[in-house]
């Protein structure tokens, strides 16, 4: 991951080659490995756009390269009304808004 990181900030002519782009492993995330890429532009007047052109070239390496970034999961649990009183959306609370301010009545 290293070298795809840092051989993606080499090759893209936006980014300066001196200093030397280099990219860090800083640890163990809760679904992930993470990882930060320094690399510096000449002009920092340019920077939003080749941010976001240079992060676009990572995602394409890392496509390329059979990487998958992983992205949180969740269950979710519905439940269905056993005790017959009815549909279980109509034993919430009503919700009125009023503005901005919310209120929960019932």
């Amino acid at each position: 991951m290293i070298e795809l990181l840092t051989g993606v900030a080499r090759d893209y002519s936006e980014l300066l080659n001196s200093p030397e782009p280099y990219t860090l492993f800083l640890g163990f995330g809760e679904n992930s490995l993470d990882f930060s890429l320094r690399a510096w532009v000449a002009d920092f007047d340019k920077y939003l756009g080749v941010r976001s052109e240079f992060t676009l070239r990572v995602h394409r390496a890392l496509t390329d390269a059979g990487i998958n970034i992983p992205f949180p999961q969740r269950e979710i649990h519905l439940r269905t009304d056993i005790t017959g009183k009815g549909d279980v959306m109509d034993q919430l609370p009503d919700v009125q808004t009023d503005g901005d301010n919310d209120s929960t009545t019932g």
